[in-house]
């Protein structure tokens, strides 16, 4: 008789666990815990971060989590580790002070004092007030006892002894400054890991001495989400990942030392999100605000979607997509139904990038480097978007550019509808110049209320019933639900939102963009097409009919790829539902 063997895959026994430093849910938390129930929780996230394996999870409770998180493990695409923070959970790179024992430095007038020898201080941030706001130094480091005393907003550390001049003067005071020290460079730190998911954490005060703190890192990771989370007072960053998602974000506040809004209240060069090198990233329903630059997606970056975001008061660049002129650029970058560039230079700066979208959203100013020349950029697409200030191209580029049913509409040059190198053109000489926009606009788009500027939270870019943008859209473009019989231009449908809402595990659907079309084409001898996720599991299969195209089902926003059979022809889209 002939021995069979069956093999079965058996699941991972995923295990939940539980941290809960204050015992806000009734058990104060101990890392020699169990950490299985709220009756055992662990204190720290770092102990959850060496622990958990694939396919557990762990809820962190409300409270102030002092750590650097460097988790252990990867997950699989199967089994993803999730990472959970309740409403309240804070991982801080700050520790606080005790601000009854600054003294007043003899001689000095601002000056006070605090001995302090328990680590270098890596900055100092103000909690309390409407804003957070990060004391200085950065660019300009304090050198001197003199110069704190002389500078508002400033410190310096000098051996065991920290000085502070506060912003408004005063003699430090818990509540009336809420003072913390700044120990740690970064938030969550993620290092060559896989399938994690990090959900609704706030992470504050990472900085480095003359440097923004990354409270986010990536390097040389994969297939990694973060969903819900805010950073105050430093940026996201990353470099050689694939798959990333980072989704109903916030990235705020880098830096502030006063009011009224300001150039010089922030450092140069820091970017709230920057990426180098990375393959496949989408950014979508966030805002990111009171940064130097708003992003920057930088090097040989291929397939990045920013959807439904906002950005404002960043005042030195909007987006920038950086390459080079001859070396790695940026392509395939899609800007989808974002309202941004408020108090920024632009909303997006391209320098040498290639195969750009940008759809559906409104704009204060779209701009190239104008000086681009032998390797400018490539096919460059701009369609039912609003731009309130300024378009701006490269005279290298103008065939490049293929743009039709937008609206440009700057009040203060009305009948300015583009500018290339260094010449205005009316719309009427921009369409016999270029052949492009001619079912665009060059009129008041009449929006809601116009305020700074689009993105900023003091203006409105919903469409009023007597908009010309109303159903004046690309008929190539499906309306949203509850929009009119065509799509409009511009971010907002007249009749409602136009953008998605995130409520829970599920996601409000109005639309399909794809990197790749919609569509695909035929192959001879091809029988059906494959669609696979990242990790190259089978999804679903489609049997090619007598169409001459292939038509992509519903699917997840996400990252897919494509396989001909039998004859091996694949490609990759993006998803956004």
């Amino acid at each position: 008789m002939r021995k069979v063997i069956l093999l079965f895959a058996l699941p991972l026994l995923a295990t939940t666990y539980y941290v809960d430093k204050d015992g806000v849910h009734g058990t104060k938390g101990n890392d020699n815990y169990s950490g299985r129930s709220w009756q055992e929780p662990w204190a720290t996230i770092a102990k959850a971060a060496s622990t958990l394996t694939a396919g557990d999870s762990v809820i962190i409770a409300r409270a102030v989590y002092r750590e650097r998180i460097r988790p252990q493990n990867s997950g699989t695409s199967d089994n993803p580790i999730v990472y959970y923070g309740e409403t309240g959970a804070v991982i801080a790179g700050s520790v606080p002070i005790d601000e009854s024992k600054f003294v007043k430095v003899p001689g000095y007038t601002n000056l006070y004092a605090i001995h302090f020898p328990d680590f270098q201080i890596k900055g100092v941030v103000q909690l309390a007030g409407n804003d957070s706001i990060i004391l200085r130094p950065y660019f300009d480091i304090a050198k001197s006892l003199e110069e704190v005393d002389d500078t508002a907003g400033s410190f310096l550390q000098r051996n065991d002894t920290v000085y502070i001049h506060t912003v408004d003067h005063q003699k430090p005071d818990s509540a009336r400054h809420d003072l913390e020290f700044i120990r740690e460079t970064f938030g969550i730190d993620l290092r060559g890991k896989s399938n994690l998911i990090f959900r609704g954490f706030t992470i504050r005060s990472q900085s480095d001495l003359g440097s923004a703190g990354f409270s986010i890192y990536l390097d040389n990771c994969r297939n990694l989400k973060f969903i819900g989370d805010t950073v105050i007072g430093g940026v996201i960053r990353g470099r050689l990942n694939s798959n990333i998602l980072i989704d109903s974000f916030s990235v705020n506040r880098i830096w502030r030392i006063s009011s009224p809004f300001g150039y010089g209240m922030l450092p140069h060069g820091m970017s709230g999100i920057s990426f180098l090198s990375t393959d496949t990233l989408i950014i979508r329903n966030g805002e990111i605000w009171w940064q130097t630059d708003v992003a920057n997606i930088d090097g040989d970056c291929d397939s990045v979607v920013i959807a439904e975001s906002k950005w404002w008061g960043c005042p030195n660049h909007g987006v920038k997509i950086t390459g080079s002129q001859s070396g790695p650029r940026p392509n395939n970058i899609i800007f989808h139904r974002c309202e941004a560039g408020a108090e920024c230079q632009e909303a997006v700066y391209i320098y040498y990038a290639d195969s750009i979208l940008i759809e559906n959203c409104d704009f204060n100013v779209v701009r190239q480097f104008y000086l681009e020349s032998s390797g400018h950029s490539r096919a460059i697409r701009m369609v039912n978007t609003i731009i309130t200030e300024k378009f701006w191209i490269a005279q290298s580029s103008i065939n490049e550019y293929r743009t039709d049913y937008n609206c440009i509409y700057d009040p203060s040059h009305p009948n300015r509808f583009i500018e290339v190198g260094t010449t205005y053109y009316t719309l009427s000489e921009w369409q016999n110049l270029s052949g492009n926009d001619y079912h665009s606009l060059n009129q008041d788009p009449l929006v809601v209320r116009w305020g700074k500027g689009p993105g900023h939270p003091d203006s409105d870019f919903y469409l009023t019933k007597n908009s010309p943008c109303i159903d004046a859209g690309d008929p190539s473009y499906q309306p949203p639900p509850g929009g009119g019989p065509r799509i409009d231009i511009g971010a907002y449908e007249y009749t409602g939102p136009g953008i998605s809402v995130l409520s829970g595990d599920t996601q409000t659907t109005y639309r399909v963009a794809f990197i790749n079309p919609a569509y695909l084409p035929k192959f001879p001898n091809a029988e059906s097409v494959a669609i696979l996720d990242p990790s190259g599991r089978k999804i679903r299969q489609i049997k090619l009919g007598s169409s001459e195209r292939v038509t992509i089902p519903p699917l997840p926003t996400g990252i897919y790829f494509y396989r001909y059979e039998p004859i091996g022809v694949a490609g990759k889209f993006i998803v956004l539902r």
